[in-house]
């Protein structure tokens, strides 16, 4: 695969965020928050149908995310259960004008996992070996 027969000329990526399952929210955030100094931004929860659809996840997961300093954020979430420990691992590509990205994609067969929730469309994909990568339309 060469670069030019991946990405339509119409987008650009950036890397958004990486996110990390944690056994212990409250400790995590302490850690993050506390001794490295990451901003925590909000905290949230996906409900358990989307869990299931987007991360192959049984359960509902709570999620904080935080900013770092030079650029990019972290999330971390905690899910209830014996899950897979990699189930729900991705990180996030910010493209500017996502749609012809995902047509190529599509073309391509590539699996995309979508849902939407508080009135955003949430969508992720699977590289060749299986990593899921969560694709955030920018603005701008």
């Amino acid at each position: 695969m060469t670069r030019g027969n991946v990405l339509p000329m119409e987008s650009r990526i950036c890397l958004h965020h990486i996110c990390v399952r944690v056994s212990n929210l409250n400790q995590s955030e302490m850690f993050y928050g506390g001794f490295l100094g990451l901003k925590k931004l909000y905290a949230f929860t996906v409900q358990a149908e989307d869990a299931r659809v987007l991360f192959n996840l049984p359960s509902e997961c709570r999620f904080l995310t935080f900013e770092c300093p030079e650029g990019g954020g972290l999330e971390l979430f905690q899910t209830e259960g014996n899950s897979r420990a990699s189930a729900g691992c991705h990180f996030c590509l910010g493209v500017y004008n996502r749609e012809p990205l995902l047509e190529k994609l599509r073309q391509a067969q590539v699996t995309i996992r979508e849902t939407v929730r508080e009135d955003r469309r949430i969508v992720f994909v699977l590289d060749p070996d299986d990593n899921l990568i969560e694709l955030k339309e920018l603005e701008g």
